[in-house]
């Protein structure tokens, strides 16, 4: 609600919404980021582990784990950016048309 304008501080907001809707609220909606981090994280580490791989990556500093990171950081960024965007417009979409809830 921060982000949406619904407040000038954290704090703020924090205690209208434990006002209004008890401290519960606080956590409403925890499960689809912890849920969309446990996949993009999976993503992220299998791919890197993978590149590291193909490209012959040793323990500690090693330029081929440099490559291994840049070749699975635009798989990263493709799965990534269209779930951030949904999730954006969604958020946006709810102050105006309480279309969601959850």
């Amino acid at each position: 609600r921060l982000q949406t304008g619904h407040g000038s501080s954290m704090m703020e907001v924090a205690s209208q919404i434990v006002r209004s809707e008890g401290i519960l609220s606080l956590y409403k909606g925890i499960a689809p980021p912890l849920i969309s981090l446990s996949i993009i994280n999976t993503l992220s580490f299998t791919s890197y582990s993978y590149f590291r791989e193909v490209y012959g990556g040793e323990n500690g500093w090693d330029i081929r784990n440099t490559y291994a990171g840049m070749t699975g950081a635009p798989l990263f960024g493709i799965v990534t950016t269209p779930e951030n965007f949904v999730k954006t417009q969604m958020q946006m979409d709810n102050i105006q048309a309480k279309r969601f809830t959850g």
